[in-house]
C-alpha cells in the first residue's frame, strides 16, 4: 500500500497514488479547512479574551524582548525587568483606566515623578511611553519606534532598566487596553558622560526631558480583522496545546510526505517522468507553505 502511494513502480504504472489529482485536491480541501476553522474561531472570539491577565502578561513580557532587541541593534545594554517599575507602571495604568484619560500627565496634574514616588524609586533618570487601545506588543512597539520622542526613550543610553504594565478596560467607550513602560536608571548608579538631569532640561525629581509627550491612541482594540488574528498567534501561541502549533505541527507531516512522494517520483524513474504529477506536487507543497505562514 504505501509502495503505491509513494513509489513509482510497475504496480502503478510508475504514477504514485498520492499525487493523483483527487488525493491532492482532497487533503489540499482537508488543510485548507483546517486553518479556515482556527481563523473562524479567533475571528469569533470575543475582545475580553485578549484582555485577560494572562493574555496581558504575555504581551508585557514580549514588549520588554521587543524593546531590548532595538536596543541591541544600536549596541546598548538591554534593560532589566525591576519589579518597583512595573508596580509604578501599573499605578499609572490602573489611574488612566479608572479616570478615563491617557496623559503623562494625570488629571490632578501629576506626572511620572508622583508614580515613582509612590513605589519609592530612587532614580538619576526616568521615562515613560505610554499607548492605548493596541493589544499585540510588536504593533506598540512599531507605534513608539515612530514616535521621535518615544523611541527616545528606548533607546536612551541612560536608562538600565525598566517595568511594563498592561491594564485593561474602557476607553472612549470601547474596550481597550492601558500600556505603561517606565524607564529608569537607579540612584547612585552614574552612567559614564551621562549630564544631570537639570543639564538634561529635565523637570523636578530628575524627570529627564526623555519623558515623551506623544500620544497614540487607537480606537479600539483591533483596527481590522486581519490584526485581530495575527495578535491571536502571539497572544495565544501556546495556549490550550497551542491551538497554531497543533495545526502547524500537522501541515510539516504533511508538507514531508508530500515532499517525500515528489522526491520518488522525479528522481526513482528519472527516464518517465510525469508532468501532471510533479505540477501536482509542487501545487500541494506551496499551499502547506502558504497555511504555515499565515
Amino acid at each position: 500500500m504505501l509502495k503505491r502511494l509513494f513509489i513509482p513502480h510497475h504496480g502503478n504504472d510508475y504514477k504514485p497514488h498520492l499525487l493523483h489529482h483527487k488525493r491532492v485536491w482532497f487533503y489540499g480541501i482537508f488543510l485548507a479547512l483546517l486553518k479556515v476553522i482556527i481563523i473562524a474561531t479567533v475571528l469569533l472570539a470575543p475582545e475580553q479574551a485578549w484582555l485577560s491577565d494572562d493574555a496581558l502578561a504575555r504581551q508585557a513580557n514580549n514588549i520588554t524582548t521587543l524593546t531590548n532587541e532595538l536596543r541591541l541593534k544600536n549596541n546598548l545594554s538591554v534593560l532589566a525587568v525591576n519589579t518597583i517599575l512595573d508596580n509604578s507602571a501599573n499605578l499609572k495604568a490602573e489611574d488612566m483606566n479608572a479616570n478615563n484619560y491617557f496623559s503623562h500627565t494625570d488629571k490632578l496634574g501629576r506626572g511620572l515623578d508622583y508614580y515613582l514616588k509612590q513605589v519609592d524609586y530612587k532614580y538619576n533618570f526616568a521615562g515613560e511611553n505610554l499607548a492605548v487601545g493596541y493589544i499585540d506588543a510588536k504593533t506598540v512597539v512599531k507605534a513608539w519606534q515612530k514616535s521621535p520622542t518615544h523611541y527616545a526613550n528606548i533607546i536612551d543610553k541612560d536608562f538600565k532598566e525598566l517595568g511594563i504594565s498592561i491594564v485593561s478596560g474602557q476607553y472612549q467607550g470601547k474596550s481597550a487596553s492601558f500600556i505603561v513602560s517606565h524607564f529608569g536608571s537607579p540612584a547612585g548608579k552614574t552612567v559614564a558622560g551621562s549630564m544631570s538631569p537639570l543639564a538634561r532640561g529635565g523637570e523636578a525629581e530628575g524627570v529627564g526631558a526623555s519623558v515623551a509627550g506623544v500620544k497614540i491612541p487607537t480606537p479600539g482594540i483591533f483596527q481590522t480583522a486581519l490584526d485581530k488574528y495575527f495578535a491571536a498567534k502571539t497572544t495565544f501561541s501556546d495556549w490550550f496545546g497551542g491551538e497554531f502549533q497543533f495545526a502547524n505541527s500537522i501541515y510539516y507531516i504533511f508538507f514531508g510526505i508530500f515532499a517525500f512522494a515528489l522526491f520518488t517520483t522525479i528522481f526513482i524513474e528519472i527516464k518517465r517522468q510525469h508532468p501532471h504529477l510533479i505540477i501536482n506536487g509542487m501545487g500541494i507543497l506551496v499551499l502547506i507553505f502558504f497555511l504555515i505562514k499565515i
